[in-house]
């Protein structure tokens, strides 16, 4: 015989050995229980969040903060009118930089 064919029904003499595997006692019980077990406290743990007293606290304080940092932030920042100067100065600067001051087209 050839080699591959010892091979092969060596193979194949295992496959008559071969028998199921038994759990351990209560296995399916235990392994039920716990999983049910874990859906509930999962559940339980972010169902206060979900209330609407909590949304809505949440959604107000979102809005308030929205409120503050457009209305007091706004109030910080310089304007045109407060320093025209300073202004004309950066628009310069920004059209020397792409040569926006030459009287020609490139089209």
């Amino acid at each position: 015989m050839n080699s591959i064919d010892i091979k092969i029904d060596e193979t194949l003499a295992t496959i008559d050995e071969i028998r199921r595997a038994d759990a351990p006692a209560f296995f399916e019980t235990r392994l039920l229980a716990r999983m049910q077990n874990e859906l509930v406290t999962t559940k339980n743990n972010w169902w206060h969040i979900k209330q609407p007293i909590f949304v809505t606290a949440s959604l107000i304080l979102l809005l308030c903060l929205n409120v503050y940092l457009v209305e007091f932030k706004n109030e910080r920042l310089p304007t045109a009118s407060t320093s025209p100067k300073n202004t004309s100065i950066t628009i310069e600067n920004f059209a020397n930089e792409y040569q926006l001051n030459s009287n020609f087209s490139n089209y």
